[in-house]
């Protein structure tokens, strides 16, 4: 049975009730979707607005952070630390290799111990520090993923070290999760990134310590503030790596 027949079956006052009340429902209904597409419409673009004035106002953070450091702060007199062994881990590719480099050709250190597990890309950092800066040094072949950390304890434990830069590192291949990646990665990470870099605090603060002088630069990166899918073993490292920084 329609609404039309029930309607005229009803009596006249109670018809013109139905009516009006159908009137007072579409309306409501009318206004009620108006005041939800209001209120979704500002809700989501003030999110919008929200999110591009935080991705904005950070940008020009780091900006303004970076020209400070760089232009507006003394650099730091490290002149001190010129005489001592500078330890410098990763240091024969990318971002370690051009540190080490900078740090011989502006900061004036003339003394390295190069840790790594590659022979012929250690002899290539070796030569051109000698031929380059006239530097002294030393070359360590060691897989900080299962190397024999008694064995490196004994290279290091004689050494005047004011220095040390944990540049070495491992990032997976691809993306993916836990299960998609090669057997044992995220361990192996994990044990070369983090684990190796607190062992080497481990092994030279307390005498830095004890000479009241030293440096130490554990490097990091954006991805220990900001995870993305698929690094999730990396994120947690360099995150990690950002509560180990010290400073003697």
């Amino acid at each position: 049975m329609s609404f039309s027949t029930i309607q005229k079956s009803l009596p006249p006052h109670l018809q013109r009730l139905m009516t009006k009340g159908e009137y007072v429902h579409t309306g409501m209904l009318i206004i009620g979707g108006i005041f939800t597409w209001f209120f979704f419409n500002s809700y989501f673009s003030f999110l919008a607005k929200a999110y591009v004035t935080l991705r904005v106002m950070k940008c020009l953070y780091i900006i303004s952070k970076s020209f400070v450091v760089h232009r507006v702060m003394p650099e730091m007199d490290i002149s001190h630390l010129r005489d001592t062994w500078t330890v410098v881990t990763g240091g024969t590719d990318g971002i370690g290799k051009a540190y080490t480099l900078e740090m011989a050709r502006s900061r004036g250190i003339r003394r390295f111990v190069l840790i790594g597990r590659n022979a012929q890309k250690l002899t290539i950092i070796e030569t051109e520090l000698k031929k380059d800066f006239k530097c002294e040094v030393k070359t360590i072949i060691f897989d900080f993923d299962g190397g024999d950390w008694a064995e490196l304890t004994n290279e290091l434990k004689d050494l005047d070290i004011g220095i040390l830069l944990n540049f070495a590192g491992l990032a997976p291949g691809m993306v993916g999760n836990l299960v998609e990646q090669e057997e044992g990665l995220a361990s192996r990470i994990m044990q070369v990134n983090t684990i190796s870099c607190v062992r080497m605090n481990e092994l030279v603060l307390p005498k830095m310590i004890e000479k009241d002088r030293g440096i130490i630069v554990n490097m990091s990166s954006m991805t220990g503030l900001e995870s993305r899918p698929g690094f999730q073993a990396e994120s947690i490292q360099k995150f990690e790596s950002f509560q180990i920084y010290t400073w003697v």
